[in-house]
């Protein structure tokens, strides 16, 4: 990748990142809080009880334990509750996204960089000032060999079958 590219890359995505997290303010300064002094208990049932109970408080089957509170003031309580609920999940969905993309453009650029640096490597180690042990580009060239083996590691030998665990 050339760093143009990388460039318009970086551009696009940013672009893309702004207009998610625009989305994500405009939905958080538009979506109204629950009251603080809502049950607890409440924030732990799941999302289908919260409905069915905001549907039994609006039809008047279900009664408030309150009696100083009224029906359809619990129920739009709890309505604020599952959209915030909403809302925060829409949030991590679009962080997901984002570390996904920013994950698999930085393992992208990485190897990209790995196969230009090994192709320099090799192209190095092909000239004869690299065999001259006197010379700087030897040492250098010894000194990526040596980074190079320690990320590697050992290379298999060949005509060795690899050793099996019982």
């Amino acid at each position: 990748m050339s760093i143009k590219t990388l460039e318009e890359r970086a551009g696009e995505m940013a672009g893309d990142f702004m207009r998610r997290l625009e989305a994500v303010t405009e939905a958080l300064t538009h979506t109204s809080r629950p009251p603080a002094e809502l049950s607890l208990s409440v924030r732990h049932l799941p999302d289908v009880r919260l409905r069915r109970d905001i549907a039994r408080l609006r039809s008047g089957v279900l009664q408030p334990r309150d009696p100083s509170v009224k029906a359809c003031a619990l129920a739009d309580d709890l309505e604020k509750e599952l959209a915030c609920r909403l809302l925060s999940r829409q949030i991590l969905a679009q962080v997901a996204y984002i570390h996904d993309l920013l994950s698999s453009e930085m393992e992208s650029v990485s190897a990209s960089m790995r196969e230009n640096a090994l192709a320099a490597f090799e192209a190095l180690n092909d000239l004869p000032e690299a065999r001259d042990t006197t010379t700087a580009l030897s040492a250098s060239v010894r000194q990526l060999h040596r980074l190079l083996h320690d990320e590697q590691g050992r290379s298999k030998r060949k005509g060795r079958p690899a050793a099996t665990s019982d």
